[in-house]
C-alpha cells in the first residue's frame, strides 16, 4: 500500500512538494537496493514495496527498469556525491578561511573531506555499481570527466586563494589541482575498490598526512 505522507490537493492528487518528495523517496530506495543486490537482483516490486509506493506510479515515472536504474545514476551519483559535494565544500571553504584566517588551512580541509567522501560506504558502492553496469548507463565520458573536474575545480580555486594570500608560491601549474586529486582518489580507489578493503581512521589519517606533505614540499620546492 503506498504511504500517504504526500502532501495533497483537495482533489486527492500530490501537489508539487508531494510529487518531488515522491520521486526523492523512490531515487534513494532504488538507489539503495541497485547498490545493494546490483541490478539484475532487484525488482520493481522490491523497490515498490521498500518505498511504499505503488507500482503503477513507479511505471508512470519510469516505464521499464531500466529507465530507474539510468535515473539512479544521473539523480543519486551527481546531485548528491557531486553537486552536493562541491556546494558543502565551497562553503566549509569559507567558514574554514573565517576561523583560521588561512586559504591554505582551508585548503586542507577541503582535500581532507574529498578523501572521506571518496571512502564512503555509499559512494564505493555506487562507484562499484556504475562499473559492474556500465553497458547500462546513459554517462558518457564527458559526464564522468565534468564530475571530476567540480571535485578538482573546488581544489583549484582554493589553490588561488592560497596564492593570492602568499601561503603558496605564485603562478602554480594548472596540474597542481590535478596532481592533488589524484594523490587523494589513487590511493583510495585501490584500497576500496581494487583490494575490497576497509580502511581505518588511523590508515586514513597516516595517507593524508603523507600527501599532504609531498603536496606542500613540492609545491614549494
Amino acid at each position: 500500500m503506498e504511504q500517504t505522507a504526500i502532501v495533497q490537493r483537495a482533489g486527492g492528487r500530490p501537489d508539487q512538494q508531494g510529487l518531488a518528495e515522491l520521486e526523492l523517496r523512490l531515487i534513494e530506495t532504488a538507489a539503495k537496493l541497485f547498490t545493494q543486490q546490483g541490478y539484475d537482483a532487484t525488482s520493481i516490486d522490491q523497490i515498490a514495496a521498500e518505498a511504499g509506493i505503488g507500482k503503477p506510479t513507479i511505471y508512470r515515472r519510469y516505464p521499464t527498469k531500466d529507465h530507474l536504474f539510468k535515473a539512479v545514476l544521473t539523480e543519486h551519483l551527481f546531485k548528491r556525491f557531486v553537486e552536493a559535494w562541491a556546494r558543502q565544500t565551497e562553503i566549509l571553504a569559507k567558514e574554514a578561511e573565517v576561523s583560521t584566517g588561512s586559504a591554505l588551512e582551508a585548503l586542507k580541509q577541503i582535500c581532507r573531506i574529498t578523501l572521506e567522501l571518496i571512502l564512503d560506504p555509499d559512494a564505493v558502492s555506487l562507484y562499484r555499481l556504475v562499473i559492474a553496469e556500465e553497458r547500462r548507463s546513459t554517462l558518457s565520458e564527458k559526464d564522468l570527466e565534468n564530475s571530476c573536474l567540480v571535485f578538482e575545480g573546488v581544489i583549484y580555486r582554493q589553490i588561488e586563494a592560497a596564492q593570492e594570500a602568499g601561503e603558496l608560491p605564485p603562478r602554480l601549474s594548472p596540474y597542481a589541482a590535478h596532481a592533488l586529486m589524484a594523490m587523494l582518489v589513487g590511493w583510495a580507489h585501490k584500497q576500496t575498490l581494487l583490494l575490497g578493503a576497509v580502511v581505518s581512521a588511523e590508515e586514513r589519517d597516516a595517507f593524508f598526512d603523507c600527501a599532504w606533505s609531498l603536496f606542500l614540499n613540492g609545491v614549494k620546492a
